[in-house]
């Protein structure tokens, strides 16, 4: 395949095409090139590349990362639940959060806050002294 054919998104998987499209638009928000994105995550131009290109995806940090450089509320969720399904740094995006973010995402994703902070070593006792439920994914 030819480099211009990876280019083009409409052969993409869908994950791929999503994530491409996400990319692109956090570059063009902050004004820098696959370059300039690689250097305000600590990684190399070629992995932004492959990313793009649909040869490869994040880490679970490389997506704690976007969503932490995400301007659009939308591209940071998905930024987020990403990192969540990656099963890496949770708690360090969250934490990166206001309050209100916080308690939007833990709605969203149906996890505990407190539940959180215990699976990444600072466990936190409740703050109105009552038990809090255990944390982790709601089923559907």
């Amino acid at each position: 395949m030819s480099r211009g054919k990876l280019r083009n998104p409409e052969n993409f998987s869908p994950e791929g095409q999503q994530l491409f499209e996400r990319l692109v638009r956090l570059r063009k928000s902050r004004g820098v090139d696959q370059a300039g994105l690689a250097r305000a995550l600590g990684v190399s131009q070629a992995l932004v590349w492959k990313w793009e290109a649909d040869r490869g995806f994040p880490s679970g940090e490389g997506y704690a990362k976007l969503a932490q450089l995400a301007e659009d509320p939308d591209d940071r969720t998905y930024f987020m639940e990403r990192a969540l399904q990656e099963g890496a740094y949770l708690a360090r995006v969250v934490k990166m959060m206001d309050t209100e973010e916080q308690r939007q995402f833990c709605t969203l994703m149906g996890v505990n806050l407190a539940a959180m902070d215990e699976r990444s070593g600072r466990s936190q006792p409740p703050k109105s002294g009552k038990q809090t439920q255990s944390g982790g994914r709601r089923r559907g």
